[in-house]
């Protein structure tokens, strides 16, 4: 991929502990994929990348910096929050094989959403690791 994409990766005592995947496409860098190790949380890793990132992306002079889409309920979304992100919200269409028209998809309900990852907390660690793999390609 030459310079269109780039690993940013935070270590401590040479052990990484967070990393970016960071796309380049004309004139924007996208945040791909990041995680952050659950020891290292309070340390700030993925701020640090996020700037790093940043300073990537003006050294390049590029225009944007997008960080991508995420849930609106979700820990991404509360890092972008704290990191001071604009929110936008985003209607998402499709196209249905009985009408040439596209059909408007709503978000689901922020109240079903919490209730569901409530219920998820509580079940036992077996469980969720049974269900998860399954589950997963239905949710993202």
């Amino acid at each position: 991929w030459g310079g269109q994409a780039r690993v940013l990766l935070a270590t401590l005592e040479r052990k990484p502990v967070a990393y970016y995947l960071v796309l380049f496409f004309k004139d924007r860098m996208l945040c791909q994929f990041a995680g952050t190790h659950s020891d290292h949380y309070k340390t700030y890793p993925s701020e640090f990348l996020f700037w790093c990132g940043i300073e990537q992306a003006c050294g390049r002079n590029l225009k944007a910096f997008d960080f991508g889409r995420s849930r609106s309920e979700s820990g991404t979304a509360d890092f972008k929050r704290k990191m001071r992100f604009v929110e936008e919200p985003l209607e998402y269409e499709y196209y249905s094989s009985a009408s040439e028209s596209p059909v408007s998809q709503p978000q689901a309900g922020a109240g079903a959403r919490r209730y569901a990852m409530d219920m998820w907390k509580r079940l036992p660690l077996w469980c969720t690791r049974l269900l998860g793999p399954n589950l997963i390609r239905y949710l993202a």
